[in-house]
């Protein structure tokens, strides 16, 4: 039988080669869910290709693949095809996904939709900490990973709900309980931000090319974050070495998150009153990332308050060294002295890791905001007047104060204290 590649010149050699680069094997295991096994067949005219059963005239829809040497059987008849020289890589694939080919996978509008994400950060319209958002969503074993395998034109409300339901009992990663309120809402609003994106760029004119599902409110308002005493949060602090302390320090004193607290550079502190101007946030938890305003676009110049924090900027600037900030060295006012980068600026990951190592020295479970700012924003809560604590958080709205002031009760003795007028004893 004369070969159908003869006329292109390949010999048995390259019929191999050719073969045993057709395909892989892809397992997808989910927590709550089965291990299920697919055959990744590249990508044919910009969709990707997966065969999760061998199909059958029995049914429109293939039985997945009952094990892992199941799948592998038949891609190895598939690729024998490839070798025999009888069947090129595409007729294979249409043999085998006679109604697959058809489909418009989920994975292959989210491929292009992380594509298109990369790009707008690049060109700076969109912020890199929301990519890695949609990053994390979409890696394997992500939060998106549930929809998997199937036509997103064909997504029903049942399907967001059986989604929503899964979401809900989702183990946290390296903590006790499952994932906040928050987190499944943030992931759901994505997902259908991404849906609308994909219905209305595959139309051919105004509208959507098909309907979006309806997406159910999950609540994130109500859940109360974890908190712990001014006390243990102090302790906790006090658990890291002195000269990595600052950042943290500046967390609970100042209110401010990570991105902020990073960027400060030794410019940003009055040397002689301590007033520290808030003014930029990190667009990123990589110490390369690009910088500007902060996400509430304060600006806001102010000495802090904690007696601690005023302690540990004294002996920054005292013990600073001048030529190597000058030569653009050691800049970062809340360093991280033993960080690889010439200013000492703290990494996300090396930040994580030493607040880490202090709470599990300090008998503590939580998170370093929730630990810092959000543990001491809602015990002032409890003393300060709303336009105060606004004015403490940097807050562009009083209403998202709310997250602070879930669960605060008044502080009865704090009250007195503000309206008795005090004794000749205690003046």
């Amino acid at each position: 039988m004369r070969l159908k590649w003869d006329a292109l010149g390949f010999d048995p050699a390259t019929l191999q080669a050719m073969a045993d680069e057709f395909g892989r094997i892809h397992e997808d295991v989910q927590t709550g869910r089965k291990t299920r096994w697919r055959i990744y067949l590249g990508r044919r005219d910009g969709r990707v290709l997966y065969l999760s059963g061998l199909p059958t005239r029995l049914s429109a829809t293939p039985p997945r693949f009952a094990s892992r040497h199941a799948a592998e059987a038949v891609l190895e008849m598939m690729r024998s095809a490839i070798r025999s020289g009888e069947n090129t890589p595409d007729e294979v694939i249409d043999a085998y996904l006679p109604s697959e080919y058809s489909k418009e996978l989920i994975e292959t509008h989210v491929e292009r939709y992380v594509t298109r994400w990369r790009a707008l950060v690049e060109s700076s319209k969109r912020s890199p900490n929301s990519l890695l958002d949609i990053e994390r969503w979409t890696k394997p074993g992500g939060l998106w990973g549930w929809w998997n395998g199937r036509d997103i034109r064909l997504l029903t409300n049942g399907d967001v709900e059986q989604w929503h339901a899964w979401l809900a009992v989702r183990p946290r990663k390296k903590r006790k309980g499952t994932i906040r309120g928050k987190t499944q809402a943030n992931a759901s609003g994505g997902f259908k931000a991404f849906l609308n994106w994909a219905a209305t760029s595959g139309s051919s004119g105004t509208g959507q090319a098909w309907a979006v599902p309806i997406f159910p409110v999950i609540d994130k308002d109500s859940e109360v974050t974890a908190t712990i005493s001014p006390e243990r949060v102090l302790a906790i602090i006090e658990a890291v070495p002195w000269d990595r302390r600052g950042i943290f320090l500046a967390q609970a004193g100042e209110s401010v998150r990570f991105s902020a607290a990073a960027s400060m550079q030794m410019s940003d502190v009055d040397p002689k009153t301590l007033e520290l101007h808030w003014y930029k946030a990190r667009k990123g938890r990589a110490i390369d990332s690009p910088v500007g305003v902060q996400k509430n676009k304060a600006r806001v110049r102010r000495e802090p308050w904690l007696p601690e924090l005023r302690k540990w900027l004294e002996w920054r600037i005292e013990t600073a060294d001048p030529e190597a900030i000058l030569a653009g060295r050691e800049t970062a006012l809340f360093w991280n002295p033993y960080a690889a980068n010439a200013r000492r600026e703290w990494g996300y990951d090396a930040y994580r890791n030493v607040w880490d190592a202090a709470c599990e020295k300090m008998g503590e479970d939580i998170a370093p905001q929730a630990g810092t700012r959000h543990s001491i924003l809602s015990k002032l809560a409890e003393i300060l007047p709303e336009a105060t604590l606004q004015n403490q958080s940097m807050h562009r709205d009083r209403r998202s104060l709310a997250h602070y002031t879930v669960g605060a009760r008044p502080d009865p003795v704090a009250m007195v204290r503000a309206i008795r007028p005090k004794t000749k004893a205690e003046k």
